[in-house]
């Protein structure tokens, strides 16, 4: 039991800890973002709409995974459709996020008087209300109501809503190079200054994850090649390859999960970062592999 402590260890210890901040770092990265939404009342400084022949044929679909929008529908009340809900980043202070289930809302604090048990009606909907809309009970939000359901913007015209997500306005650049994205106008970045850091540290807890993994698998991968040896000389060196990279995948998944859990992550949202922490693995470890690659290579002539 020793010596599998002994090789597991480091790497599940490292891979915890990479996990551990990649994951904070999105979860930064969604509050700040959450901010800005706040303070720029439903827009930040990635929200934009779109202007331009064929505008009105933009599709929310076509944005990219991480795209959401929004429909003014008048007396404050917002209607919200997103790509991939995991992503979602509206700002409330109490209950939770939207989750992509049927018919849910977010209430202002002023619009409470509304509720009736737990529902909020518009048009002859109903709406299960999941949280309390801004970031604090004084937010700039305090008048308004999101109202969120699977197609509720179906039938909309592209020009009609602001859309809003990472790489929602490449998207739209890439598969309608003809329309025009007009920004629209942010409060988190004039407020507070601190777009240019929070994506500094972003950029900075990605490459240190990154790092991280190619560490543990560096180390773990330095035990292996050891003992494969021996097992070659012993004609086992097959199955023995096979365990290795079988209990590689367990600590990797167990690292990360913890991680997860321990960041006090709502989990409905593990589709969303466990995908991300597996791409963070994999660039790290390729990134190792070139740079071994690099270095054993031989440099001119003897």
């Amino acid at each position: 039991m020793k010596p599998i402590l002994r090789k597991m260890l480091p790497t599940a210890v490292t891979l915890f800890a990479s996990h551990l901040l990649l994951y904070s770092a999105i979860a930064f990265l969604m509050s700040s973002h959450a901010l800005g939404v706040d303070r720029g009342r439903l827009a930040s400084d990635s929200s934009f709409t779109v202007a331009g022949d064929g505008a009105d044929d933009v599709l929310l679909s076509d944005l990219g995974p991480f795209a959401d929008a929004l429909f003014d529908a008048g007396d404050g009340v917002w209607l919200y459709e997103a790509n991939h809900y995991e992503a979602s980043t509206l700002p409330h202070h109490s209950g939770c996020d939207f989750t992509g289930r049927e018919g849910e809302a977010l209430i202002g604090e002023n619009r409470q008087s509304e509720v009736r048990d737990g529902y909020f009606a518009w048009g002859n909907r109903h709406f299960k209300v999941v949280g309390t809309l801004g970031t604090s009970s004084d937010s700039d939000l305090s008048d308004c109501v999101v109202l969120s359901s699977r197609g509720l913007l179906d039938g909309f015209a592209g020009s009609e809503l602001r859309f809003d997500g990472f790489g929602a306005s490449a998207a739209l650049g890439i598969r309608y190079p003809q329309i025009e994205a007009r920004q629209a106008v942010s409060g988190v970045s004039l407020k507070t200054g601190q777009d240019v850091a929070v994506s500094l540290f972003w950029l900075v807890s990605l490459a240190i994850s990154a790092l991280g993994c190619a560490l543990s698998l560096a180390w773990y991968h330095g035990n292996v090649r050891r003992e494969l040896a021996v097992e070659n000389l012993l004609g086992t060196g097959g199955r023995y390859l096979r365990r290795s990279v079988a209990g590689y995948a367990v600590v990797l998944v167990a690292s990360s999960m913890l991680a997860y859990w321990l960041g006090g992550i709502e989990l409905w949202r593990v589709t969303l970062f466990l995908p991300v922490a597996v791409l963070v693995t994999a660039a790290g470890s390729l990134f190792l592999v070139l740079v071994a690659s690099a270095l054993g290579r031989p440099h001119g002539c003897a």
